[in-house]
C-alpha cells in the first residue's frame, strides 16, 4: 500500500526508538515538523517529474501553468510538440517558457500554435506529495526509497532533541551539564548516520553506508539517556 503521512510516522518512531516520548507526535509536534523537513530536502534531492498534455485552440500560444507547477520552485524540463513523432519531437529550450503580466505566470510556446485538437506534452518539475500531509490524496515519494526517506525524518527529528538538550534549563550541578551535553552529542551523531544512509539510497553522495540506522535509544545510548526525562545524578 502507498505510503501515509501515519504510516511515515509510525516507520519514524520505530527507527527512533523514542520509549521516552520526547518527541510530540501531533499535527504540530515535532515528528511531523521533521517529516515537513525532510520532504523539503528529498524535493530538492530527488525532484519529482510531471507530465501534461495541454490542449490547443489554434489561437493561444499562453496556457496557464499545469497543475503541479509551482511559480519560483518547478521548472520546464521539456515541451513535445507534435506529441507521437517517433522518435518524440522536442522544442529547442528557446522555443519555450514562462512568460509573466502583471496577474499570472503562463507557460508561452514562442514559435508554434498547436491546432484545435492538437496537444503539446509539458514535462516539469513539482513538489513530492506524502498523503494526508496538508490534505494531499496521493504520495509521490519513490517506493524504494521509503526506507530513506524514514531515516532523513528520523535524523530531522533527533537534530530537533539535540537541540532541546542544548537550550535545557542551566543546572547548577556540573554533572548535569555534562549529562546533556553527552545527550546532545549522542542525537547528532545518530542523525549524521541516518543522513548518510539517506543519502547513499537517493545518490546525493557516495560513501560508506552505516551497518544498521535504527536507534535503540535504550541498548545503544546506555545510561546516558535513561531515563531522557530525568537527569542522571
Amino acid at each position: 500500500m502507498p505510503e501515509t503521512l501515519a504510516s511515515i510516522k509510525t516507520k519514524v518512531a520505530s527507527v527512533l526508538q523514542d520509549t521516552p516520548a520526547l518527541l510530540g507526535t501531533g499535527s504540530a509536534g515535532d515528528v511531523e515538523l521533521a517529516i515537513r523537513e525532510a520532504l523539503e530536502v528529498y524535493d530538492d534531492d530527488v525532484p519529482r517529474t510531471i507530465v501534461a498534455d495541454v490542449a490547443g485552440d489554434g489561437t493561444a500560444y499562453d496556457f496557464s501553468l499545469p497543475t503541479g507547477f509551482v511559480d519560483g520552485y518547478s521548472r520546464i524540463v521539456s515541451v513535445e510538440y507534435p506529441i507521437g513523432d517517433r522518435p518524440a519531437t522536442l522544442l529547442p529550450s528557446d522555443e519555450y517558457g514562462l512568460y509573466r503580466t502583471t496577474s499570472a505566470t503562463k507557460v508561452r510556446l514562442a514559435t508554434v500554435t498547436p491546432d484545435s485538437g492538437e496537444s503539446f506534452r509539458i514535462t516539469y518539475t513539482g513538489r513530492h506529495t506524502l498523503t494526508d500531509l496538508d490534505s494531499a490524496a496521493a504520495t509521490t515519494i519513490y517506493a524504494y526509497h521509503t526506507e530513506a526517506f524514514v531515516n532523513l525524518a528520523a535524523a530531522k527529528c533527533l537534530m530537533r532533541l539535540a537541540n532541546r538538550f542544548v537550550h535545557e534549563q542551566e543546572s547548577t550541578l556540573n554533572l548535569d551539564a555534562v549529562d546533556r551535553n553527552s545527550k546532545t552529542d549522542i542525537a547528532r551523531r545518530m542523525a549524521d548516520k541516518l543522513i548518510a544512509a539517506y543519502r547513499e539510497v537517493v545518490g546525493v553522495t557516495r560513501g560508506e553506508s552505516p551497518s544498521s540506522a535504527r536507534v535503540n535509544w535504550d541498548a545503544r545510548l546506555g545510561g546516558v539517556l535513561s531515563p531522557l526525562t530525568h537527569r542522571t545524578r
